[in-house]
């Protein structure tokens, strides 16, 4: 089993007040992500695209962390569990 953390969009419609950059570090930092998927990842939010980051069943934690810190830098997103 997989978890998921599924981010599609920015909270209340609008854009959050960091650039690209800082949201692509963020996934770096607290998903795991590779610099590359990273930047991928934060240009397909920009634009109106959805984004699934996943985490081993184990990382449960993990998972909450990054779900909790898309919340404070203003992005939309939950987390399922993918079986």
């Amino acid at each position: 089993m997989m978890l998921v953390v599924r981010i599609t969009g920015w909270r209340g419609g609008r854009p959050p007040l960091v650039p690209p950059q800082a949201i692509a570090r963020t996934f770096a930092e607290t998903a795991n992500m590779g610099e590359r998927e990273s930047m991928l990842a934060a240009t397909r939010l920009m634009r109106g695209k959805s984004v699934d980051a996943y985490f081993d069943s184990a990382e449960h934690a993990a998972a909450e962390s990054f779900l909790e810190e898309t919340h404070r830098i203003g992005l939309e997103s939950k987390l399922y569990n993918d079986q």
